[in-house]
């Protein structure tokens, strides 16, 4: 199967059994101005269509506070689900803060499983 990969300043996009991917470049730093243009792309994808969202999210440094509050609450929009994909244990912390403080209106999982990962997100599908 060949898979179309969506380019992103941040990263890219892919669809593949049903469950939307997105890879962030190497040492990435998200800001307000990238999360709202990350998350347009998506939504264009999407073509109003819910999807889960597998994020492999390893790669990323930092996320500006602005961006967290704007992913946790606009960002979601058309999501099913998420999985954060991550082997990194600061990584891991930052992302288990971030569920806390801003409460995400749909199910996160966080994980160093890939296929825990998908398989959680295959109940969205």
């Amino acid at each position: 199967m060949v898979v179309k990969y969506y380019p992103h300043s941040l990263g890219s996009f892919y669809f593949k059994q049903e469950i939307l991917f997105f890879k962030y470049k190497p040492a990435q730093d998200v800001n307000l101005s990238q999360a709202k243009s990350v998350t347009k792309l998506r939504l264009r994808l999407q073509n109003n269509r819910a999807y889960p969202l597998f994020c492999f999210a390893s790669n990323l440094l930092y996320i500006e506070r602005d961006a967290r509050v704007y992913f946790a609450n606009q960002g979601v929009l058309l999501t099913k689900a998420v999985c954060f994909f991550t082997k990194h244990e600061a990584t891991t912390a930052i992302f288990h803060f971030f569920s806390l403080i801003h409460k995400p209106s749909i199910p996160v999982l966080i994980t160093p499983n890939k296929e825990n990962g998908i398989s959680f997100l295959k109940d969205f599908t």
